[in-house]
């Protein structure tokens, strides 16, 4: 009733949450929608305001355009030099006068001459380029030796032999003399107005007439550093110069720092380069009303946020607390208080990856007979002697080491490695050193304790992962020594070195093998313990040596296959092989069951497996919920995102999915918390004696539990006892697979082994024997005693 409580408060809270995140977004959605509103709004006031200056802008240069035109036609109707000088000298007098003009030059072919008729040598090139348009344009600013600046007006003359084009010089106050001409109250909308021009050859963009202006802002100064000085923001002034390199009107609608603004940049014409005018606006300036009701909206919106925050935190600091025991029951074991394997892994991979020159070895302890000393002594002394031997290796590690505790009497170590010799005595004295100064109080004087070591070496920059190694040390962990039966370590070179000769057999006949069949499909029944009857049965491979007239055993040949990539094809084999069995079966009408399938993590991650694997059972017509993939955990734990949408794709699809070796050292909790199955096995470790009888019971009772509580189906490998099948049934475990129902059989002994089943339930035949017999024994112990 407590749990249910909470859960509706969960919910309540979840709904709360999620109720007032719908109204903050839609908030937020109408906020925006009405800020692009606002924003689009104060574009069209600032161009409206800006179009003033850009049109007395414009007029000024038809002025200067229309004048230096009229000059041009004179000049064109003059057939004598003497006149066209003359005629060029009141112009230039008159303009000098004035204060409009500086200098007048003239052109004839490809040389360019003053107004007195003297060459010109030191020419303009943007003069030369608005002159090869062939039309009428200007160009300013143009700074000449003497430091003065001005505008130049260049247009062409037709039909004289004399002059081809003339160009003036016109003063920049002429340029900016339409500033008395605006009209003020427009420009009082505005940050600045200013007229500009590129100013090639001498910096950035400069300010050629403020024509208004809010602070310090003088001619000359660039519009770049004015931009990046609102806010002290480079982005948006890059912004405005990606605009001006266009060299047509823009507006802009940009940011600087916290503010809005609206910048415009008026060109006169395409004949017109380099000048424009240029006015800065700020959004709430030119469109009060609306920016002040987003304000409104945006403290409405933060008020809900608060609330929301205030609503939840109630639910994350609990969340924050759950996640936080998963992860120490993941990271810390209880028992020890020291790290687990999956963290001692995570550690020793971050230490081999961040000293890729550093040579490492991974060792594992493993402390002989350890199960015979909880046996014998009790598990307080099997927990005695770990926590010492905890002990010894915390205060023997160096920088850059790590270790950690794996089970059943195991831990794992990363220590640097210089050599065999230096390693093998520093291992010999951690062992001496728990052997010598261990206090058993809870063990006989005449305990001796005795560890052995499973080293693996890695190299400098290994590419090895950490529980790969782990792996591979296990496996040397227990082994005597061949030449030394008192040596204490044993490294995993050295001894699967006599395995390479079966490995390059098995490689060399792999290929040939399958063509010729020698890989046969065998079948493992399931049982059903809630229904009593057969619930299926996993698809296994078995490997028939032609050559030597035996089967191999799977251990020999499936851990090269998966290191090698064979085991892709080889599951696909099997996989068909089950399909077209089935569907034969299915037309003979025999009696069909669900079959369950093993990927191995090779064949998981190719491209094409789910296109293959679905097409296939497409095309046998295999009924849905028929065919259930088996993943082990193992590879879940490394792969959660990918396994998910594969497992998603495949349950669409019909098939069911299943974590294999459920409890096998990896975060069984999050492959739980991560991934949608429809089914987990409980690997034999579960039914393993450990320290005490009842804290089995325990843990398998939690995990049955906990698998059934999430609706998933419930199968527990490695049956093998009448006792385990009665405590499995006693729990509420749902399916059991082992050799107390079945061993593994080729596909006629299965076909005959569900006729016999019909005929007789060896099951419940077996559980009433034991009933038998235990209320015989129980008879003659109350005889024996009466």
């Amino acid at each position: 009733m407590d749990q249910f409580k909470t859960r509706r408060v969960d919910i309540a809270f979840v709904l709360l949450i999620l109720v007032s995140i719908i109204a903050v977004v839609n908030i937020v959605v109408l906020t925006l929608q009405y800020y692009t509103g606002s924003s689009e709004q104060a574009v069209r006031a600032a161009q409206v305001y800006s179009l003033d200056a850009q049109e007395k802008f414009e007029g000024k240069l038809d002025y200067i355009r229309e004048n230096t035109e009229a000059v041009a036609r004179v000049a064109g109707t003059l057939e004598d030099r003497h006149d066209l000088h003359n005629l060029l000298n009141n112009v230039r007098s008159a303009g000098t006068h004035d204060g409009e003009l500086i200098q007048l030059h003239y052109f004839l072919g490809d040389q360019e001459f003053d107004e007195t008729g003297f060459a010109v040598t030191d020419r303009t090139a943007r003069v030369d380029a608005i002159r090869e348009k062939g039309s009428t344009g200007t160009y300013g600013l143009i700074y000449d030796e003497r430091g003065m600046t001005s505008v130049a007006c260049y247009a062409p003359v037709t039909g004289s032999t004399l002059i081809d084009g003339i160009a003036i010089y016109y003063t920049e106050g002429l340029l900016t003399s339409f500033k008395t001409d605006l009209d003020e109250e427009k420009l009082s909308h505005a940050e600045l107005v200013a007229l500009c021009c590129q100013n090639y050859g001498h910096g950035a963009p400069q300010i050629l007439g403020v024509l208004h202006a809010r602070g310090n802002v003088t001619v000359n100064d660039s519009i770049f550093e004015y931009l990046e000085n609102l806010s002290n923001d480079t982005t948006a002034s890059d912004k405005v110069k990606d605009a001006l390199a266009s060299g047509v009107d823009e507006t802009l609608s940009i940011r600087f720092g916290t503010e809005g603004y609206v910048v415009t940049i008026g060109y006169a014409t395409e004949k017109d380069a380099g000048m424009y005018v240029v006015g800065v606006y700020r959004e709430s300036e030119v469109y009060s009303d609306g920016f002040t009701l987003i304000e409104t909206s945006i403290v409405t919106m933060a008020v809900l946020v608060v609330v929301i925050l205030v609503f939840t935190i109630y639910y994350f600091i609990s969340r924050r607390r759950i996640f936080q025991k998963i992860e120490e029951i993941d990271t810390v074991d209880q028992m020890l208080q020291c790290p687990t394997l999956l963290k001692f892994e995570r550690d020793a991979q971050e230490i081999v990856n961040a000293n890729k020159g550093s040579a490492f070895a991974v060792v594992v302890s493993h402390v002989q007979h350890f199960n015979y000393v909880t046996e014998k002594y009790g598990e307080a002394a099997a927990i005695n002697i770990l926590r010492h031997i905890r002990s010894i290796f915390a205060q023997a590690m160096m920088a850059g080491e790590t270790y950690g505790y794996i089970d059943n009497g195991e831990f794992a170590l990363l220590l640097h490695y210089g050599d065999e010799a230096a390693l093998e005595n520093r291992l010999i004295s951690l062992f001496e050193a728990a052997r010598r100064h261990y206090l058993g109080d809870d063990l006989p004087d005449d305990y001796d304790m005795k560890m052995l070591f499973g080293v693996y070496k890695a190299g400098k920059a290994s590419i090895v992962p950490v529980n790969k190694m782990v792996e591979k040390a296990m496996e040397v962990s227990d082994l005597p020594s061949r030449t030394n039966i008192n040596r204490i370590c044993n490294f995993y070179d050295d001894t699967i070195r006599s395995n390479y000769m079966v490995k390059a057999e098995i490689e060399n006949r792999m290929e040939a093998a399958l063509e010729a069949g020698e890989f046969r499909v065998f079948y493992q029944p399931k049982y059903n313990l809630e229904l009593d009857r057969i619930d299926g049965a996993e698809v296994l491979v078995r490997w028939y040596n032609s050559e030597a007239k035996n089967y191999r055993s799977p251990a020999e040949f499936l851990p090269v296959f998966e290191e090698n990539g064979f085991i892709s094809k080889l599951d696909r084999h099997i996989y068909y092989t089950a399909c077209e069995n089935m569907a034969r079966w299915v037309a003979e009408g025999k009696k069909i069951y669900p079959i369950s399938v093993n990927i191995s993590r090779v064949t998981a991650i190719q491209s094409d497996f789910l296109d293959y694997y679905i097409k296939v059972k497409q095309h046998f017509n295999i009924a849905n919920g028929f065919i259930t993939l088996e993943f082990t955990e193992s590879f879940a734990y490394e792969n959660y995102e990918y396994l998910a949408t594969v497992a998603n794709r495949l349950r669409s699809a019909g098939f069911l999915c299943s974590i294999d070796d459920f409890g096998t050292g990896y975060s069984t909790y999050n492959v739980l918390k991560l991934l949608n199955m429809d089914e987990i096995k409980f690997d034999k470790f579960f039914l393993d004696k450990g320290i005490s009888e009842k804290t089995d019971r325990v843990i398998l009772k939690s995990v049955i539990d906990m698998g059934k509580t999430l609706g998933l189906k419930t199968t527990q490998e490695g049956v093998e006892t009448i006792e385990d099948l009665q405590m499995l049934r006693e729990m509420g475990c749902r399916i059991i697979q082992g050799y107390f129902f079945a061993k593994p059989m080729s596909s006629s002994d299965y076909n005959v082994f569900i006729e016999n089943f019909a005929k007789e339930n060896p099951i419940l035949a077996a559980e009433k024997a034991a009933k038998k017999k235990k209320k015989s024994e129980d008879g003659a112990e109350n005889a024996k005693q009466e």
